[in-house]
């Protein structure tokens, strides 16, 4: 049984300042063996500094004379270090990524303040550019890793301006304030290598957080971009047969993935139709991997509006990423039946071609 000073109180329990720990059918031999009882306590935000005398009794079995099982345990309540503002905190960047042009990689900055101290700096601009040949990419995320709840993340709120070369992020950096924030905190930044970037190593990006001097930011761009890569495949097989007359229908659905590690931004699309089909709509519909609802990408008819052409669609692939494309469609009611090929064609040059089978049934 631990009675606890005046100013001091339990931490995790409700019984105060009186605690105890229990260890029931447990025997130990004389000289031998160890219990471990531990006690969780916290200072009032009132106690003054100094030295507080608890007193724990110890009790064997049904024994009830505490007399000759008592010791004092001091604790000592010291001075808090005063909280810090950002101006405390040093950043480090863990590691200097490397991609090829078109590729997406991560940067990591670690930010430490000394020996454990208190920084809470309240809701900040924090502004960072990216190195020669980069730009940012992606949804910027914080992470507290050593906390004694585990590790802690989440996504930082952010704009990007100057076609991505600058990140503004608007957050509280705080460290060692709660449990929550113990230790270290990492920011972890994406950056993609532009199509046309040099290679070699780029060090004049930079880290502006609050007032606090800049730090350097590199980042390395490695060889040439490989040619981009893309798999065509019909999808949706449900939808492929279809009848003279129908309308707004769509029996043409391809499902693009790149197949290499370089990167799909823009790119040209053409859709072909067969005789007896047209499209419906200057424009085809999308959805992306890991989108949360489908996109349109506008194009041109042409041909009869058995041609659409779609210049320049952002496509924004990366590597073993995905897309759906489906344009809408109708058939012709005097259209005959059996089997015509819908076409696709990615790129100009071309980097992809394919096509889907529609069958049109009596």
């Amino acid at each position: 049984m631990l009675t606890l000073a005046d100013g001091l109180e339990s931490a995790r329990e409700t019984n105060g300042r009186r605690l105890t720990r229990t260890f029931p059918g447990t025997d130990l031999a004389p000289g031998k063996g160890t219990l471990d009882g531990v006690f969780r306590i916290r200072a009032l935000d009132t106690t003054p500094p100094g030295t507080y005398e608890s007193t724990l009794e110890i009790q064997y079995g049904g024994d009830l004379n505490l007399k000759d099982n008592s010791f004092t345990l001091p604790v000592t309540v010291v001075v808090p270090e005063p909280v810090a503002d950002k101006r405390a905190l040093t950043i480090y960047q863990e590691n200097v990524p490397e991609a090829c042009p078109g590729q997406s990689v991560r940067v990591l900055l670690r930010f430490v303040s000394p020996v454990g101290q208190p920084v809470n700096p309240g809701i900040i601009t924090q502004r960072f550019t990216t190195p020669t040949g980069f730009v940012f990419t992606g949804r910027p995320t914080y992470t507290y890793p050593d906390t004694v709840q585990g590790a802690i993340t989440g996504e930082l709120d952010h704009e990007l301006y100057d076609s991505g070369r600058t990140l503004a992020i608007r957050d509280n950096p705080h460290l060692n304030t709660t449990d929550t924030d113990a230790g270290t905190l990492v920011y972890s930044l994406g950056l993609r290598a532009e199509p046309g970037a040099s290679p070699g190593l780029a060090s004049d990006g930079s880290a502006s957080i609050g007032r606090r001097s800049p730090v350097q930011i590199l980042a390395k761009v490695s060889g040439t971009a490989a040619e981009p890569t893309l798999r065509i495949v019909q999808t949706r097989l449900d939808q492929s047969r279809v009848r003279p007359g129908q309308q707004w229908t769509y029996p043409a659905v391809f499902t693009l993935t790149t197949t290499g590690r370089t990167r799909i931004g823009s790119a040209d699309i053409i859709f072909t139709a067969p005789e007896g089909l047209w499209f419906t709509e200057n424009r085809v519909m999308a959805w992306r991997e890991g989108a949360t609802d489908e996109d349109k990408l506008t194009g041109q008819r042409s041909n009869g509006n058995r041609t659409l052409t779609l210049k320049g669609a952002a496509l924004d692939l990366d590597g073993g990423k995905w897309a759906v494309l489906y344009p809408e469609m109708e058939i012709e009611s005097d259209a005959a039946t059996g089997a015509v090929r819908v076409g696709i064609r990615i790129g100009t040059p071309p980097i992809a071609t394919g096509n889907a089978t529609v069958t049109i049934e009596a």
